[in-house]
């Protein structure tokens, strides 16, 4: 099976896929060139649960993947054959993005995270989207690196935040800023992410 291992966030963590030909990687976690439309492939399989169980990771367990290219969801204007992954709009339970490289912009507008959206210790080498979106669990952000500018407008964050050690460009929070609709300690990471904020 693929070795990658969680440096962090996800020490238990154990990727299904088998690695790539003359790879200890399999194609989600292969840190190098990738074969684009074998990773759609696979990627689509994951989301629509294609396959054997014991071949594939959990439906929407995207830990430590390096999207080579950008991600998309639903509605957008941008198709799968524009070389992006599109997720659905809405993600009926939780979602792990732990880890995982965004080489490309990573657009998460409109989305809904029914459950935990988990973003710790992920790189997004471009544009990060998160307009209009909605996390109904928590939004987990600790150590998160946003290389280009981190979009977080209108976004409402209904449970516990947390964006401790998370570095950032550019934040752009919109006119109207982030609704936080559960008091908890975490929300200081937002207070010490927003200083360097664009508005």
């Amino acid at each position: 099976m693929c070795e990658w291992e969680s440096k962090k966030w996800r020490r238990l963590y154990r990727c299904k896929i088998p690695p790539e030909p003359g790879s200890r990687y399999c194609i989600f976690h292969k840190p190098d060139k990738k074969d684009l439309e074998k990773f759609k492939k696979k990627y689509y399989e994951q989301i629509d649960q294609v396959g054997p169980e014991d071949e594939r990771n959990p439906r929407y367990d995207f830990t430590g993947y390096v999207f080579p290219e950008g991600l998309t969801v639903g509605r957008t204007g941008w198709s799968a054959s524009s070389g992006l992954v599109v997720l659905p709009k809405e993600i009926p339970a939780g979602a792990s993005f732990d880890e995982a490289v965004f080489g490309g912009t990573a657009n998460f507008n409109d989305v809904t995270f029914k459950g935990i959206g988990a973003f710790s210790g992920a790189t997004f080498k471009k544009i990060a989207l998160f307009r209009d979106t909605t996390f109904e669990g928590d939004a987990k952000f600790q150590a998160t690196t946003f290389n280009g500018l981190a979009v977080f407008s209108d976004v409402t964050l209904k449970k516990d935040t947390a964006f401790q050690g998370s570095q950032a460009t550019t934040v752009d929070l919109g006119p109207q800023r982030p609704t936080i609709l559960w008091w908890e300690k975490d929300r200081k990471g937002i207070e010490a992410l927003t200083r360097k904020t664009r508005l």
